[in-house]
Order: structure tokens, then sequence, then C-alpha cells
């Protein structure tokens, strides 16, 4: 029977593909700016028809509740990063309702969806404080939304609560799972977790708790254990999933097209589950054939060639299974890509680019080049060159100070090659790198009239900053020390929201390396004087970099 389920899902996807296409050549016609669109609110005394246009009726019943609520859309959505698809953000002012509507003692929000998209995203709330998060929206959607913050009953009235009924079940579908299964640590030694007493005691009371009711943690160290994780979800066929008996049910109610978009959700977070572990156990299956083989035969439950949804997580996980396809073979993640088969591939390869730019090293560019020359969509297209054209210009400096507080132009150290190390207070690894890393390199160039090393600080607070600096933890005199802030200016325009981090920056002035993933300090001392003594570096990063 849930063989039959999941085939009549695949037999779905057939017809929703001939739909969507038509769909696209819609999207695709003349439309005015979405910036310009936007949200907006509807007037006061506006008596709209019985089926005018996109309208999102929101009713919460709270206590305390918000006196604006902030709702994201986005027409393309890659992956959850601002900086990669950052939405577009409105407030959405309520008002409490009236007894004539039944809903007194109500907030009540309204607001007019974007016209001209056919297939987009849309996220309610901020923060820990979101109701709803990357749901499937259309620019004539008509629904009425209830929440009750205190009982957290949620309610669906208008022409298309099924369609938002159904995208609420999964939500709550995948967090009750997530509720219920076992937390998993990975660690290198069971050892150095159970140091302190406290630690080890509840450990021990956790694991003596009846697994009926309690879920007991999972201390996993050795490959082997982090491989048999994967074991146990590839054990399950996919198509016995809750989820799709959801879908199930709910297909008489929603179009073909739905259906096929929210079964896209449902095997992108199916997929992104079992490859986490697969990732983490990967040496298995890499000496292993047969557990190579076990991998290849879960992932070909999906139908991944017929899954042409464009839910962000798929695309990530489809991109996460050619990298670890090409690490388990041996190849580059193009060549894996070229031979995928895939509705999606252009959006894996932007997700690709955009997601592991800062891990590329002097990989990125001759990547970028060929990749422009491969992908067809448009929006993806300008997104690439938006990102080659990063590294083409000479460095950019905006919002970068010194100690003093003057501001300092990278580009007044033409002729010499900079390592620009990036890092907050508080950061652990920061702090470990500088004294693995940075402190090593220190002496090594401190004579070197060719070679600087600069360390740029990007807390929130400058008074933050010093403290740092005179504990001598992260960064010493011998290094230049500046500073930037988080989302603005060098930091802003570099995308640097992981610390530490890396920029190599050449003697003309571009950015020949940036990476967020450890370099230890041989590498980084070999590649300086290279850069510093070569036009056209050609050094690239370690192999490891397609993990």
């Amino acid at each position: 029977m849930k063989k039959f389920l999941y085939t009549c899902f695949l037999a779905l996807l057939c017809l929703a593909g001939s739909l969507s296409s038509a769909q696209s050549r819609v999207a695709e016609s003349p439309r005015d700016s979405l910036v310009d669109i936007g949200f907006s609110q509807r007037q006061e005394g506006a008596i709209p028809s019985a089926r005018e246009g996109g309208m999102l009726y929101l009713e919460i019943d709270s206590p305390n509740p918000p006196d604006t609520l902030w709702v994201t859309y986005w027409e393309h959505l890659l992956i959850d990063q601002k900086s990669v698809t950052p939405g577009i953000s409105f407030p959405v002012v309520g008002k409490y309702g009236n007894l004539f509507e039944g809903s007194i003692q109500k907030k009540v929000y309204l607001c007019e969806l974007p016209q001209g998209i056919t297939d987009g995203f849309l996220s309610i709330g901020k923060g820990r404080s979101t109701l709803i998060h990357q749901w499937f929206f259309s620019s004539g959607d008509r629904v009425r939304i209830h929440f009750n913050l205190v009982s957290g009953k949620t309610l669906f009235g208008g022409p298309d609560q099924n369609f938002y009924r159904a995208q609420y079940g999964l939500d709550q579908l995948f967090a009750e799972e997530q509720f219920n299964r076992d937390p998993v640590m990975v660690s290198e030694s069971r050892k150095s977790l159970f140091q302190d007493s406290l630690a080890e005691r509840l450990y021990r009371e956790a694991q003596s708790r009846p697994d009926d009711l309690f879920v007991r943690m999972k201390v996993l160290v050795t490959d082997t254990e982090r491989w048999e994780q994967f074991g146990n979800i590839a054990k399950v066929p996919v198509d016995q999933h809750p989820a799709w008996r959801l879908l199930h049910k709910a297909q008489d109610s929603l179009t073909a097209h739905q259906i096929s978009l929210l079964g896209g959700r449902v095997a992108g977070a199916l997929l992104s589950s079992g490859l986490t572990w697969a990732s983490m156990g990967s040496a298995i299956p890499e000496n292993d054939p047969t557990q190579y083989q076990m991998l290849q035969d879960w992932v070909g439950q999906f139908g991944l060639e017929q899954l042409d949804s464009n839910y962000p997580l798929l695309i990530h996980s489809e991109s996460r299974l050619i990298r670890l396809t090409a690490t388990l073979q041996n190849r580059q993640f193009l060549e894996v890509w070229k031979d995928f088969d895939s509705p999606l591939k252009d959006e894996i390869l932007g997700t690709y680019l955009l997601e592991n730019f800062n891990t590329l090293g002097a990989e990125l560019a001759p990547l970028l080049d060929t990749s422009l020359s491969l992908v067809e969509s448009p929006w993806i297209r300008d997104k690439l060159e938006t990102l080659a054209a990063v590294y083409s210009v000479p460095v950019f400096s905006g919002e970068l100070f010194d100690e003093s507080g003057s501001p300092v132009d990278l580009n007044d150290f033409t002729a010499k090659t900079l390592l620009i190390h990036f890092w907050i207070s508080g950061c652990r690894f920061c702090i470990d790198d500088y004294q693995r890393v940075m402190k090593a390199l220190s002496d090594r160039f401190e004579a070197d009239p060719d070679i600087l090393l600069i360390s740029v600080n990007v807390d929130s607070r400058e008074s933050t900053w010093k403290n740092s600096l005179e504990s001598g933890r992260y960064t010493s005199p011998q290094i230049l020390n500046l500073k930037a802030y988080p989302g603005r200016g060098i930091a802003g325009y570099y995308r640097i929201h992981s610390y530490p981090q890396k920029m190599i920056v050449g003697p003309d002035s571009k950015v020949r390396l940036q990476a967020a993933n450890h370099l230890d300090s041989d590498y980084l001392s070999a590649l300086l004087v290279k850069i510093s003594t070569e036009a056209s570096p050609s050094f690239s990063l370690p192999q490891t970099s397609n993990q």
C-alpha cells in the first residue's frame, strides 16, 4: 500500500511538470519591479471583489500580540542565507478586530501579495518568533490564518486554505519527528565529554530512562558509528515516511502542481537528514563498495530526476549529494554535476558556488568562468556574475578603521601581499587560530617588506574590540589591527559571516583567496610567498574543499 502511495506521488509529478512549465512561461512575462511592488496593507474602507488578488488575512489571539509583523518574500530562494538570497521584508501593522467581523479582541494583519510570482516563498515573523518559515505562495493566493498563541491552535480558511494547511501539517510533522528523536553529539573522544562529574552523572541518568517515553543522547566518535546512523535511516523505505501519507490524504484538495511543490519539500527534508550522517561517515563507503551501493540505492528511491520543486532544502541537499559523490569517486564537483540528472541543475550549481565561495580559494575564479558558460537561468547568472565581479576589481575597504578611528584603505598597500584575518571576540576558534596560525606567520613575516599581516575585528562594539586587543588572546601589536562592523563595509561586501576567516590580497590589490575553512601556517606561508612573487598564482586549496 505504501509503495502504491509513493508510485502515485511520482505519477502526479509527471502531470505537475507540464503544468509547472506552462506557469513558468507566464512568470517570465514583463512586469514591474518586485522591489517597487512589495507587500502593501489593505486600505481602510476598500471593498474587495470575490477574487480580486492575492491576500493574507492573519489573525493573532494572544494577551500581548505584536503591533507589527515582519513579512519576507522571495521570488527565488536558493539557501537560507541572507547574503545569498536576502528576500524583501516589509512591516505589516496590525489592528484590533471587531465584533462584526468575528475578530473582536484579536489582532488582525492584512497584506496583499506581490504580483507576478508563480512559485515564491513566504516567511512571517522575525528570529525565533517566526510563525511561518519559507512556505510556498503564489500571487493569487487568498487565505485566512488564525494563530492562537495561548492554546497553540492554528486555523485556516479562504479559497487556498488546503495548500497552506498542508504546509502547516508538514511543519508539525517534522517538528514532532525532531522532538522524538534521540539527540546526537559528534565528538573525537567520549572521555573528554565527561571530564566533569555533573556531565557524567546526567548522561548516565539519561541512559537509564525508559526508552518508550524519553529520548537519550548518543555520542558518536568513530566513522563506523556515524555511518550506522545513516544505515538506520536507509533501512526504512523512503515511501514509508508519514509525510508521504499526509500528501496522499491531501491530494484530492490540492492541484498536481501543489503536490509536486510539497513533494520536493518532503524529499529535501528526508534527503538532508540521511546525507548529514552519510557525509560524516563517508570513510566507510569510500572503502567498502557494498556500503557505497547502499547509499546509491537509498538515493535512487527519491526519483530526483523527476523532482522540479524549487524548495531550497531540496536544492541544498542535491548539492550536498554531488559533493559527497565527488569525494567518494575522487572527482571534481563540476564533473559529477554534469552527469547528474535533475531539473534543478542551475540551482544546484548556483548554490554550490554561492554557499562555498569562501572555501574554494584559487579554484573559485576558473570555476565561476566555466559555470557562467553552463548556467541558463538569468537570475542565477546574475548572482554568479555579481560574485565574479567582486574578485575582478581592487579590494574594497569600506568602513575599515585603525585603533585611532582613522579610516584605512587597503589599496594604499599596493605592491604588498596582504593576509587579512577576520575574527570576533568570544570565538574560541579565533583564539586557537591566532595561537596556532597567525602567531607563527607574524614571526615568519615580521621583517618581510613585501608581506603584511592584518587583523580585522568584526564585533558590534568598538569597546569590545579594544578589550580583546588588550587581552593578547586574539592578536598582537606586530600585526596591523583594524576594525570593521558586521554586515557593513568590507564585512558586508565580502559576506564575512563566519569566523575566523582569511583573505589574501595580492600586490595588484586583487583578492586572491577567501577561506572560511582551516588552513595551517605552512600552507599559508608558502601561498603568501608564491603570491608575492608571481602575478598569477597557481595555488589551489587542498582537495578537502569538496567535502
